[in-house]
């Protein structure tokens, strides 16, 4: 069970650490505290009382979602890390945005008016995500944590949740004309092998989770390390996505919970014409693909090429080889980016372009 300090320094609230200790309040405590005994062991802010309660009622419910004790596989080999039966692992990128200044937003806003505002920043960045294709895993406090790759993997969430990370900084500047001053949000990113586990049925935010691992503690920490309007993305991410991003130069930060410096990255933006780099062993589809720019030209009518293949082989990587053929052939370029299509009319591929 995560003990009472780390509790409190995910949520950026380690400072009442030493409180809950002189006060005897260990993490099976939790679940019992109320505003006034928050109040009472010395949580004088309004804004902090709501968001230690709102993590706690998280916690529980995630509790709640964990299969039953002793549900194991007894045919696991001894050296295996034990996952509890209908959990899996996952390779998964997981996201955290975070309102920056919640605590002075709420002292200076009246309630009615910071509940239109939270309901107003949880309703654009959830709709985000589901289109982005990810899922919103919870809200705690007034953080949206959204995972890229459970229940359902795509092969480019790494990307999905960087696309995710650029529209909520995007939306920000829209909910902050909305209420009339400056909001922003600020994120980190990091992917890494998780045990994931679902309870339930439904819609995304009807679908109760469980999700262990570092790489969820190293995303909320690296959200709690960025400033208002930064991404802060972890080193798998960063690789995983290599040249197609911008970056600022690598820094390493120390993450509780971890033995060693983390490197993280602050993310600029996406590399919209990565540096070109030589095509091996893709000769046969490269001419077929050009006799297609040729035939366009000779009978003056478009083509459509659907291209085809498993992550990771190198459809970017050819489709960007076919693209500077055509502009040497005169032919004018132009890219639309669909992360999901064929769910409605308004994400038509061609409609987009």
């Amino acid at each position: 069970m995560t003990s009472v300090h780390d509790f409190l320094a995910a949520l950026g609230l380690e400072r009442y650490a030493q409180a809950f200790e002189d006060n005897d309040i260990d993490p099976d405590l939790l679940p019992e505290l109320t505003a006034e005994d928050l109040k009472d062991i010395g949580v004088a802010s309004l804004g902090h009382r709501k968001r230690i309660l709102a993590a706690i009622a998280e916690q529980s419910r995630r509790a709640a979602a964990m299969p039953a004790p002793g549900a194991t596989d007894a045919a696991r080999p001894d050296d295996a890390p034990a996952v509890a039966a209908g959990a899996e692992r996952r390779e998964v990128t997981t996201l955290f945005a975070d309102l920056t200044g919640y605590t002075a937003l709420s002292r200076a806003l009246e309630p009615e008016d910071m509940h239109a505002l939270l309901s107003s920043f949880f309703g654009r960045l959830d709709e985000i995500v589901k289109r982005m294709g990810g899922t919103v895993d919870s809200h705690i406090g007034d953080c949206v944590m959204a995972v890229f790759g459970a229940p359902v993997s795509r092969g480019d969430d790494a990307e999905r949740a960087l696309r995710a990370a650029v529209e909520m900084h995007l939306a920000m500047e829209e909910i902050s004309l909305e209420f009339g001053r400056t909001l922003s949000v600020h994120i980190g990113v990091a992917a890494g092998n998780v045990i994931f586990s679902t309870k339930g049925q439904g819609s995304q935010r009807d679908t109760a989770f469980t999700l262990t691992g570092d790489s969820v503690n190293v995303a909320s920490r690296l959200a709690g390390l960025a400033t208002g309007g930064e991404t802060l993305i972890s080193a798998t991410v960063h690789n995983a996505l290599g040249d197609r991003i911008s970056c600022d130069p690598p820094e390493y930060s120390r993450v509780k919970g971890l033995d060693e410096a983390v490197e993280t990255h602050r993310f600029k933006g996406f590399e919209e014409r990565p540096p070109e780099r030589p095509l091996i062993g893709r000769t046969d589809e490269l001419a077929a693909l050009c006799a297609a720019l040729d035939d366009c030209r000779r009978n003056a009518r478009g083509e459509t090429v659907a291209l085809v293949a498993d992550p990771g082989v190198g459809k970017s990587h050819l489709a960007g080889a076919v693209a500077r053929e055509a502009e040497g052939r005169g032919f004018a370029r132009h890219k639309a980016l669909v992360l999901d299509f064929g769910l409605s009319a308004a994400n038509d591929p061609l409609r987009t372009l």
